[in-house]
């Protein structure tokens, strides 16, 4: 069974919808594995749970790198999602700062 390590909780909403819902980020515990030649490497898994976005487990040469890599993701995965979902923390203050629009 997975471990969940860590997790971030946020509303979001459709654009131009008012109607909130919730979304967890998980992620869980870097495992080691080993590939076709013998070599352990290691996978770390991210879900999100409350949007239909499936994201593959991301891979390095030991834990400690698979867990990096899959932290950054969230960054680059939050920007692709924002072009369809506005992001909001628990208090109501929004995930992304707004652009100056000059």
């Amino acid at each position: 069974m997975k471990r969940v390590i860590a997790e971030r909780k946020l509303n979001y909403s459709l654009k131009n919808e008012d109607q909130m819902r919730e979304l967890t980020i998980l992620v869980f515990e870097p495992v080691l594995i080993e590939n076709e030649q013998q070599q352990t490497m290691a996978a770390c898994s991210i879900e999100y749970d409350g949007i239909e976005f499936a994201y593959p487990d991301t891979y390095g040469m030991d834990r400690l790198q698979a867990l990096d890599l899959a932290l950054r993701s969230i960054d680059s995965n939050m920007e692709v999602l924002k072009e369809k979902y506005d992001f909001y923390f628990s208090d109501g203050d929004p995930y992304f700062e707004e652009e100056d629009k000059f």
